[in-house]
């Protein structure tokens, strides 16, 4: 059974489905750009990575977003076919129906509500795949995970994974050795490695305090990766995806730590773990919303920002909804030192460099502006982030398979295509336009799943 999570959220989240209003996308010349190599060579790609790579989104993997990832959509750029029946020159492990687990859905705009209730669960469809994907990334992978299996099934810490997490190992990778094994026994000429994001997310998501020693393992499982590419294939050139800010994400800037007085109107803060009240730079977890919605966390006499008609309780909200400023300023401090080795691995001649974490800070200081729309990180409206608020939509991984794109030509002196955004503007991809309710009191948001994306980890996560 699925747990009902209900709670509002700031104004603005009401929003409604918008196609793209006036000109949105240049127009493509008659003539094709043709794909040129360069330095490298595509005729074999693998990519291998987390959940990002694999098409995670809203909750969920289903191959219609699957073949919409960054690795499929440049998969299709250098000239491979991409099937939503996992099959063609770039294999999938693809997931039908409504996805596994049964993705969440917008069941209506004012009240905003989101659901999975009444989808199928989807089935890896082209399990019997007689050799290894080409996509071979598996959502809740560690950098660790690409070159040792230990902790594949492990269910004690200091990885300890559930079996959810467990199912994605057993579905994609298949008892068939290890992914970096799989990976590289397909004789890849032309590779993509997306790591890190997990080591930072679980912590981050559970409102938890990374472990110092974070970024030291990173740093030893990333170099032994990138080694072991290199001593098997030494013609085989790699674009290495860096970790993203965790702190980016809708699930973490959402909700204010902070509301308003309603006798005098000013800022009062959140009342956060052991009744102490929050301070600028602490963080009001998506998870936060069912207390919320019941006055939980909102002190008595002030305006519940989130369900105004439940007063404040003055009760504090449980510490694994509150990422404190402690906890983020730690969990930056390792995303930095990861990233700062991933930078001294991308002086290698053969690694290229995608800058996954500054196009995030890019957009959310500029947005991304696409024709007359400006899309933005914020939760639903900013049309970038699927219904998870966790895991990119089909835009953002156009906008991210065109960094890559950028990133392979400027290293190896290709010439990839880049891809048209606009073809993934879509419907599918959550697009929405920002839509305010008239009265400009919050709207109602109703969530009918457990985000898996952190039951998934499991309390012992801690790399």
């Amino acid at each position: 059974m699925t747990k009902r999570l209900q709670f509002l959220a700031i104004a603005a989240l009401a929003a409604f489905l918008a196609g793209c209003q006036g000109p949105c996308d240049s127009i493509e010349s008659i003539n094709r750009p043709t794909l040129t190599a360069g330095d490298a060579d595509f005729s074999t790609y693998v990519s291998v990575g987390t959940s990002i790579s694999a098409g995670t989104q809203s909750n969920g993997l289903v191959d219609r977003h699957q073949v919409r990832s960054f690795p499929a959509i440049f998969a299709r750029q250098i000239g491979k076919t991409v099937l939503s029946s996992g099959t063609g020159d770039f294999t999938l492990p693809v997931v039908d129906f409504d996805g596994f687990p049964a993705l969440l859905r917008v069941a209506s705009y004012s009240p905003l509500i989101l659901t999975n209730a009444g989808r199928t669960t989807g089935n890896f469809i082209n399990n019997a795949h007689p050799s290894s994907y080409r996509n071979m990334a598996v959502p809740f992978a560690i950098a660790l995970d690409f070159v040792d299996s230990t902790h594949y099934y492990a269910t004690v810490p200091p990885v300890n994974r559930t079996p959810l997490a467990q199912n994605f190992f057993t579905n994609i990778v298949r008892h068939r050795g290890t992914i970096a094994q799989q990976a590289l026994g397909q004789g890849p000429t032309f590779m993509t490695f997306e790591y890190g994001s997990n080591e930072v997310l679980g912590p981050t998501t559970l409102g938890t305090t990374i472990n110092a020693l974070t970024s030291n393992a990173f740093a030893a499982a990333t170099t032994a990766g990138i080694d072991a590419i290199h001593a098997t294939l030494p013609n085989t050139k790699v674009a290495v995806v860096n970790v993203p800010d965790p702190t980016l994400t809708p699930y973490v800037r959402t909700f204010s730590a902070f509301t308003v007085s309603l006798t005098t109107g000013q800022p009062v803060a959140l009342i956060g773990p052991g009744s102490t009240a929050l301070s600028a730079g602490d963080f009001v977890l998506l998870s936060a919303g069912p207390y919320l919605a019941q006055g939980i966390g909102i002190p008595v006499g002030a305006y519940n920002y989130v369900n105004p008609a439940a007063p404040g309780t003055g009760q504090s909200l449980p510490d694994s909804t509150i990422l404190s400023v402690a906890e983020a300023s730690a969990a930056l401090t390792e995303v930095a030192e990861m990233n700062a080795h991933l930078d001294s691995l991308t002086q290698r001649p053969f690694v290229a460099k995608v800058d996954f974490n500054g196009l995030l800070n890019t957009v959310a200081v500029n947005g991304y502006r696409l024709g007359a729309t400006t899309y933005t990180l914020d939760f639903i409206t900013g049309g970038l982030f699927s219904l998870d608020g966790v895991h990119p939509n089909d835009l953002a991984h156009a906008a991210l398979a065109n960094l890559l794109i950028d990133a392979v030509n400027a290293k190896f002196g290709s010439g990839v295509p880049r891809v048209n955004p606009s073809d993934y503007a879509s419907t599918s991809a959550s697009k929405a336009g920002p839509a305010s309710p008239a009265s400009g009191l919050p709207q109602p948001i109703t969530i009918d799943a457990q985000p898996s994306f952190v039951s998934g980890y499991g309390s012992g996560f801690d790399r």
